[in-house]
C-alpha cells in the first residue's frame, strides 16, 4: 500500500477557465457509484493514460516456466482482465517479450500504466478520488474594465499516492490557464506546492518554503 498524501488545492482562473475545468473533470453519477471513495471529481481525466497500457500487468509472474516483467491477462471469453480481477475470474497470461515492451516504450514512454503514471504524473495512480469544497467559485479579484477576466477561486481536496502530482498539475494548468496552490501532507513530508503555467511571464512552479509547524493539512472546511 502507498504512503498516502492529502491534497488541499485551490486553483485560480476565470469563471469560463474553471468552468471548462470543471466540467472535464467531474463525475457521472455512475462513476461516483463505481468509484472504490465514491469521488466526486476524477483529475486524469485531463491527462489519461493510455487505454492499451492500462491492460497490462507489471511486476514479475512465472508463465509455463519463464519470468516476464509485463504480461496480460484474458478471461474465457478472450477479454482483458485487470489486475482487481484477476483473481475473481479465470485468466490466461500471456508475457509480452522484449520486442513487445520495446515498441510500447517507444510509441508511449512506458510498458505499462505503473511507469507511464509515475513518468506523467509523479505519482503512480494520479488524482482520481478528489472532492469539491464548494459547488461554487468564489470571487477573489474583480476586473473594473472587462468581467471576463474576473479571477475566482475553486477548492478541492483529495489524496495522491507517495506525495504531490506535479506532472499532472503542471499539465492541467498547462492546458487549461489556470494557478494552483497546494497544501499536502503526509506521512513523509508536507508543505505548500504553487503551479501556474508554463507561459507564466513571471513565475514558475515549485515549492514554498515554510514553517511546517504552521501547516494544517487535511480537508479545507
Amino acid at each position: 500500500m502507498p504512503s498516502w498524501c492529502s491534497n488541499d488545492i485551490t486553483i485560480i482562473g476565470t469563471n469560463e477557465q474553471l468552468t471548462k475545468l470543471k466540467k472535464k473533470v467531474k463525475n457521472t453519477k455512475k462513476e461516483i457509484k463505481e468509484h472504490w471513495d465514491s469521488a466526486e471529481l476524477d483529475f486524469n481525466k485531463c491527462f489519461p493514460c493510455p487505454e492499451i497500457l492500462e491492460k497490462i500487468h507489471s511486476g514479475s509472474s512465472n508463465i509455463n516456466g519463464k519470468q516476464y516483467r509485463n504480461w496480460i491477462e484474458l478471461d474465457s471469453k478472450g477479454n482483458f482482465v485487470d489486475f482487481l480481477q484477476s483473481r475473481e475470474v479465470f485468466t490466461l497470461s500471456i508475457g509480452l517479450e522484449d520486442f513487445h515492451i520495446n515498441q510500447l516504450v517507444e510509441e508511449f514512454g512506458a510498458s505499462c500504466s505503473y511507469d507511464w503514471q509515475i513518468a506523467n504524473y509523479d505519482t503512480k495512480w494520479g488524482a482520481t478520488g478528489f472532492f469539491g469544497v464548494d459547488n461554487d467559485f468564489e470571487l477573489i479579484k474583480k476586473d473594473k474594465d472587462n468581467t471576463f477576466n474576473d479571477l475566482y477561486k475553486w477548492e478541492v481536496y483529495g489524496d495522491t499516492a507517495w506525495g504531490v502530482a506535479e506532472g499532472l498539475w503542471q499539465k492541467i494548468c498547462n492546458d487549461f490557464s489556470v494557478s494552483m496552490k497546494i497544501q499536502f501532507g503526509g506521512e513523509v513530508d508536507a508543505g505548500i506546492y504553487v503551479c501556474v503555467p508554463e507561459s507564466h511571464e513571471t513565475k514558475e512552479s515549485g515549492y514554498v518554503e515554510i514553517d511546517i509547524s504552521d501547516l494544517s493539512v487535511g480537508a479545507t472546511s
